[in-house]
């Protein structure tokens, strides 16, 4: 509920269209600017956003797997290699269903700046969050330690990791606090 008015009202401010060209930050957060006269027109979208969470949500599975080979060389020193890995399906993002599609009338212009223009699908509203279960994450490791056990209680040991992961969301929220998600389902 905390996502939701009353709680939470988005404003977006834009360079040269709801403020001057370029403005402080303190001046980016001023909430007396004329937004509301310019809703529902193109490049505007509303104040108020929406969250909402998928009715059909899953829940989240995770599949981790390892492999590992250990040799004893000589009678103080052993080396193992390990293979490390995990994936991970129907994890939770947010997806906003009013992200707007840009006419492009001078492509040599980036974006929706002027004279490109933004359609929203509901310009009355701003973000419209929907929670729902799309992310995958997949994590892959190789792992190569060596152990020394010589007389006298000394010990050694050394590792390397080498590895790589791949995810499009691991949380609603990341550590942060912000949400995470995708821009939209495509």
């Amino acid at each position: 509920m905390a996502l939701n008015a009353p709680f939470n009202l988005t404003t977006t401010q834009i360079a040269g269209t709801t403020q001057p060209g370029k403005f402080s930050y303190a001046v980016g957060l001023d909430q007396n600017v004329p937004l509301v006269k310019r809703v529902g027109q193109p490049n505007q979208v509303g104040l108020v956003s929406l969250s909402a969470e998928d009715q059909n949500i899953r829940s989240s599975y995770i599949y981790q797997y390892s492999l590992g080979v250990q040799r004893q060389l000589g009678s103080a020193f052993s080396i193992e290699v390990d293979y490390q890995g995990s994936t991970a399906h129907k994890l939770g993002l947010f997806i906003d269903e009013n992200q707007p599609t840009v006419t492009v009338n001078n492509p040599t212009v980036r974006g929706n700046l002027s004279p490109n223009i933004q359609h929203f699908p509901n310009p009355l509203f701003g973000s419209i969050g929907t929670g729902v279960d799309i992310g995958d994450s997949d994590y892959n490791s190789a792992v190569v330690t060596a152990r020394y056990q010589g007389r006298h209680g000394i010990y050694f040991e050394g590792s390397y990791t080498v590895g790589k992961s791949i995810d499009d969301g691991s949380s609603f929220f990341g550590s942060s606090g912000e949400r995470a998600g995708l821009d939209d389902r495509n």
